[in-house]
């Protein structure tokens, strides 16, 4: 392959043409555009790659980087794919015709963990390139987990599931730890909350009928550990009532119920619980 140097590009020739004319390829605002003569080979190629027509041009719409990658990846990796499909492509960098030969580019990841900032508290959306049934099933093993698609879901992140969270993530391949600076502020936060009300003291003081003294455990592995074994002794009523209070911090008043029933239930709320919450105070 050579280069040649035009005015404000470089195009570059493969070593076998197949096809007449330049794939142009710039960037326009945050989409990779790819202009081009109307071909059959060249839009099979460019719609395998995840292009996509917008009726002028066939584009890719960089969204997320930690998604699909940066953007001068993304424009190496179609060159090479087209130059190695016989077609001579226009860059707009010498540096990056250089790397479309080599094929010196950085994939997009196939895993990716990304915060979600468009929900109020800790959430976090995992995901992955391919339809992954067993990796979908675990995911959604994780309390608080919803699925968004067959290969993303999203997460609300608690103490009550923050191991489990690295755990799967060490498990399946996503570059998350505990040293990640965003699960370190977030735990961080939930765990002044958790010593404000651990399960124990729950138990103590909202429940009538089991008498304790109520304490403040600052060891989670200790608090979980009375959490589980007080659950074992409560009907499924008692249950309820302490779920709903562990998740809101709060005891349903019958204007939340009301309000639930009538609203529906929703992913935050817990009111897979509402009915037992409804006959206990009953």
């Amino acid at each position: 392959m050579r280069i040649k140097e035009e005015e404000n590009s470089y195009v570059v020739e493969p070593d076998e043409a197949k096809h007449e004319g330049v794939v142009k390829i710039y960037r326009d605002n945050a989409t990779i555009k790819l202009d081009y003569e109307k071909n059959q080979d060249f839009i099979n190629i460019v719609k395998n790659a995840g292009y996509k027509w917008d009726g002028t041009n066939w584009g890719m719409k960089i969204i997320n980087s930690k998604i699909q990658g940066e953007f001068k990846d993304r424009r190496i990796e179609i060159g090479n794919i087209l130059l190695n499909n016989g077609f001579a492509v226009e860059f707009e960098k010498l540096e990056e015709a250089e790397k479309a030969i080599d094929g010196d580019y950085i994939k997009a990841p196939d895993k990716w963990v990304i915060i979600d900032t468009e929900r109020d508290g800790d959430y976090i959306r995992m995901g992955w390139k391919t339809n992954d049934e067993r990796m979908l099933k675990e995911a959604l093993k994780i309390k608080y987990s919803k699925k968004i698609n067959d290969s993303c879901v999203i997460i609300r992140l608690s103490m009550y599931n923050y191991n489990n969270i690295l755990d799967f993530a060490q498990n399946n391949g996503f570059s998350l730890t505990k040293d990640n600076y965003y699960i370190k502020k977030a735990v961080e936060r939930l765990k002044i909350k958790q010593h404000r009300y651990t399960p124990k003291a729950y138990i103590f003081e909202y429940f009538d009928g089991i008498k304790g003294e109520q304490e403040i455990y600052t060891d989670e592995e200790l608090a979980m550990f009375h959490y589980e074994y007080t659950l074992e002794h409560l009907t499924d009523k008692e249950k309820a009532k302490l779920e709903y209070f562990r998740l809101f911090e709060v005891e349903a008043t019958e204007e939340q119920i009301q309000d639930i029933k009538e609203n529906g239930y929703n992913e935050d709320n817990g009111t897979k619980w509402i009915r037992d919450i409804q006959s206990y105070k009953n």
